[in-house]
């Protein structure tokens, strides 16, 4: 009996400025070139244990069955959402996943996935925001892992930011200056406005134009 035999469009996928809640998705073809059905899923890689892929990336379908001659097309969507963010922010966790894609009875496939984050304010504590004169994402990401990991906020006031000739933390951080002057100037009379669900379009603005 001939071996499976498929063909795949791309081995390796990357994901440029990826924002937090927003999501990206590229497409996985694969085409199965043999003379019979293949079925073919994605298996843990041994780091991952029981877990096909990182928590910030998912997969559909994660099985399925091409017949000969024919195409699927496998969906591969990166999402950063506020459980991640913290950890991605830093540095814990990065955008980087192998993918094994297995063919019963026939060859794994090996998958490589990457992406760039978009520093952002959510996912960062009030104590490094407050720390933050300009947007997050001017800041290099060093001082920015330096600024959230750092366990004596005194000690690196009167050391570190002197060093780097950084200015003293602000009173609040001002993203959440700029929430409340603008509900405090625009919403008071706004009805339901802490219970009723937003467009997720306008969300998306005011994350950007305060992230």
């Amino acid at each position: 009996e001939t071996l499976p035999q498929v063909e795949l469009n791309c081995l390796e996928f990357k994901f440029d400025n990826v924002k937090f809640m927003i999501s990206q998705t590229q497409v996985l073809k694969v085409r199965n070139i043999g003379q019979r059905p293949i079925q073919l899923s994605f298996i843990p890689t041994p780091d991952k244990e029981n877990t096909i892929s990182k928590p910030w990336l998912s997969l559909k379908p994660e099985r399925a069955l091409i017949l000969t001659d024919e195409e699927v097309s496998i969906e591969l969507t990166v999402l950063v959402d506020s459980e991640l963010a913290p950890l991605i922010q830093d540095n814990t966790e990065k955008l980087e996943d192998i993918l094994v894609l297995h063919l019963d009875g026939g060859k794994d496939f090996f998958l490589s996935v990457i992406g760039t984050y978009l520093q952002s304010c959510f996912g960062s504590s009030l104590e490094t925001l407050v720390h933050v004169h300009t947007y997050i994402r001017e800041v290099p990401t060093a001082d920015l892992i330096d600024l959230t990991l750092s366990s004596s906020w005194e000690e690196y006031d009167k050391n570190s930011c002197r060093k780097i000739n950084h200015p003293p933390p602000l009173d609040m951080p001002k993203e959440l200056y700029q929430l409340i002057t603008h509900l405090n100037t625009n919403g008071l009379e706004a009805e339901n406005l802490f219970t009723d669900g937003g467009l997720t379009a306008e969300q998306e603005k005011i994350r950007e134009f305060i992230y």
